[in-house]
């Protein structure tokens, strides 16, 4: 029969184990599924806005923080690319688009 400190050592042990196993499967993105290099990029140049962690922060503080929007605007800079529409869907403009108004009447 074991005692109790045998029982807690071979717990502690199942949960190490678990513990490597799950850490080995996770990655960068935390989870067992990795980003693509095209997220990783985004992933990446965000860290690099240096963005506070939102829970320490005030509400206002928080809406002014770096977003993923800003992290894609500064790769496409970093990159040389233009940001505008046009140069971010080659082929279209938004002159090609035909714009269509409906207009709804209280009654």
């Amino acid at each position: 029969m074991r005692n109790s400190t045998e029982d807690i050592a071979i717990i502690r042990a199942i949960a190490e184990d678990s513990f490597t196993a799950a850490s080995t499967m996770l990655n960068k993105t935390g989870s067992k599924y990795p980003a693509d290099a095209d997220m990783q990029a985004v992933r990446d140049e965000l860290a690099l806005l240096c963005g506070k962690a939102i829970e320490t922060l005030t509400p206002q503080e928080a809406r002014i923080q770096p977003t993923p929007a800003d992290a894609v605007l500064s790769l496409l800079k970093k990159q040389g690319r233009g940001i505008t529409p046009e140069a971010l869907v080659p082929g279209e403009t938004s002159a090609d688009r035909p714009l269509r108004i409906d207009r709804f009447l209280a009654q």
